[in-house]
């Protein structure tokens, strides 16, 4: 019993230390959910949320706008080596199965 009391103790201790260096939106960090482009398609994540900064999520993802490098490089080079961006968005559906409006497809190849 003393030993699960001071491993208890010791664990708070550790959290009270850890905690006292984080700032209060750090601490409560709430999530919202978002929708992410993969090469493999739509999903919906969810990511920490702190204003100003870039969540932990799009930092390992390396998320730009909405879209994953791989998803990105795709469309982009749909948009620009197709006739038109409606013939690029049909293209990135027939080969990548990546479902992209015409306005987001222009709007990442122009970027």
């Amino acid at each position: 019993m003393a030993h699960n009391a001071l491993l208890t103790t010791g664990l708070l201790i550790l959290l009270a230390l850890a905690l006292g260096h984080l700032q209060p939106a750090e601490i409560l960090r709430p999530s919202r959910r978002t929708q992410v482009l993969t090469a493999l398609g739509w999903t919906e994540a969810a990511e920490g949320y702190v204003p100003g900064r870039p969540s932990a999520l799009r930092a390992a993802l390396g998320l730009a706008g909405k879209a994953t490098a791989a998803a990105r490089d795709a469309a982009v080079r749909c948009g620009a080596l197709c006739g038109s961006f409606a013939e690029g968005a049909d293209t990135l559906r027939r080969l990548a199965g990546l479902d992209v409006r015409v306005s987001k497809l222009r709007e990442m190849t122009l970027a």
